[in-house]
């Protein structure tokens, strides 16, 4: 039974799947799973034909179809259905597109619209909401189904429109953003990664594209990211759509890591990694220094 605090967490979004049952013979394996967060609100279809949008359908595509056929000679390929992978959108409302479908089965081409308003702290409430969920399906009576650390992979290109900094729902949204990402020793905490991936019109402060500082400043889509962060940095796709092409690249070190590789280097690590691979196509904002990690943080 959910107490009145965790309840008023997740008051404000729809219903949440679990997904379905792990097939009987596969219990055995450890389960990887990634939540795809991706903003569609109307900012995303400014630019006509060289709008975001277009880039997220055309690249996010090309990335899905290379987790779900991966070559037998790719690390990946004798995992490939243990990774759990969920797509939501979200804008004035958050919309699943899949819930944890295994990557053998998840959608490879994609028609988002854009639309709406940046509701941000709704969109993260419900990806954690579905991780947990799929998480205690886990610990079930024929299941105990063992996991690696989940991962939320955010894709936007601007500010929250349903949350403001300095209010009491701000500092509720930070501390489900830092129960996700805690200390995964603490009691009703799980230990996860968020990434987070601005396009750049959410690096910059532009018309109203913006959120005001307890102290007055002006703060970008980026400034507000960075501020969530944690351990992970802030990934700035400074080139549209290469920086995009690289950014999916980044994503698939991580998921090979993680799930093929045995989590040889951190989180923080791969993106650091990445982006000095990718010199002038990605940048990043680490919310803390990529340096002096704390103890144990891994992927």
């Amino acid at each position: 039974m959910p107490t009145s605090q965790s309840a008023s967490l997740w008051s404000n979004i729809g219903s949440v799947s679990a997904g379905p049952t792990v097939p009987y013979d596969q219990r055995d394996q450890k389960r990887f799973l990634f939540v795809f967060l991706i903003d569609t609100s109307s900012s995303t279809t400014i630019g006509g034909a060289n709008a975001d949008i277009h880039h997220i359908n055309q690249q996010l595509g090309a990335f899905m179809d290379a987790i779900r056929n991966p070559h037998a000679s790719d690390p990946l390929f004798p995992v490939r259905d243990q990774i759990d992978i969920s797509i939501l959108t979200y804008n004035s409302k958050v919309t699943e597109i899949c819930a944890w479908e295994s990557a053998a089965n998840i959608p490879t081409t994609f028609d988002f619209k854009g639309g709406g308003f940046t509701h941000t702290k709704d969109a993260f409430n419900q990806s954690i909401k579905m991780i947990q969920d799929r998480l205690e399906l886990f610990k079930q009576p024929g299941h105990k189904i063992s996991t690696g650390t989940p991962h939320i992979f955010h894709f936007t290109d601007g500010v929250p429109n349903d949350v403001t900094i300095g209010t009491p729902e701000w500092t509720e949204f930070l501390q489900t953003i830092e129960k996700f990402t805690g200390d995964p020793s603490a009691e009703q905490r799980q230990k996860g990664n968020i990434v987070h991936f601005v396009s750049p019109r959410g690096c910059v402060i532009e018309g109203y594209n913006y959120q005001t500082d307890t102290d007055g400043t002006k703060l970008s889509g980026e400034d507000i990211l960075k501020k969530l962060a944690g351990p992970v940095p802030v990934v700035k796709l400074t080139r549209g759509p290469e920086s995009l092409k690289a950014a999916l690249r980044l994503v698939t070190m991580i998921v090979t890591s993680v799930s093929a590789l045995g989590a040889r280097k951190s989180t923080a690590e791969i993106v650091s990694d990445a982006v000095r691979a990718n010199a002038g196509t990605l940048d990043s904002s680490p919310g803390v220094p990529l340096t002096g990690l704390p103890p144990g943080t891994r992927a």
